[in-house]
């Protein structure tokens, strides 16, 4: 996914938890990293923000200076191990016209969520 990428450093900024418990939030992990360390990857919805904003079509929570809204759905993701939950979704409103564009913009991004969901109010 990330050829000659290095996790340990390449990422700017890391959340280190300890029993739970946020205790440091370092640039570089390479002196915490351990032979049996596990890393992945989780594709992002704000990879796309950028592109929606050069093109005209602005997020709500950028203009407001808040963070994307993000709702629990009531949908089971695949459990793995210690891992489990429902899928969480985010949400960017915008105009009917804007739709088709976003769509498009949006499905360039396969790695952070793929191509935008219009209308599915199931979730």
């Amino acid at each position: 996914m990330a050829p000659g990428s290095d996790i340990r450093k390449d990422v700017p900024q890391y959340r280190v938890f300890e029993h739970g418990i946020l205790t440091d939030e370092p640039t570089d992990v390479t002196d915490l990293w351990h032979d049996d360390s596990v890393a992945f990857l989780l594709g992002c919805s704000f990879t796309f923000d950028d592109a929606l904003s050069t093109a005209g079509i602005k997020p709500r929570h950028i203009e407001m200076g808040v963070n994307v809204p993000m709702f629990k759905t009531a949908i089971r993701a695949d459990p793995s191990n210690r891992l489990h939950g429902n899928y969480v979704v985010s949400m960017r409103p915008m105009l009917p016209h804007q739709i088709v564009a976003a769509t498009s913009i949006t499905s360039r991004y396969p790695f952070a969520h793929g191509r935008r969901s219009i209308g599915d109010w199931y979730c």
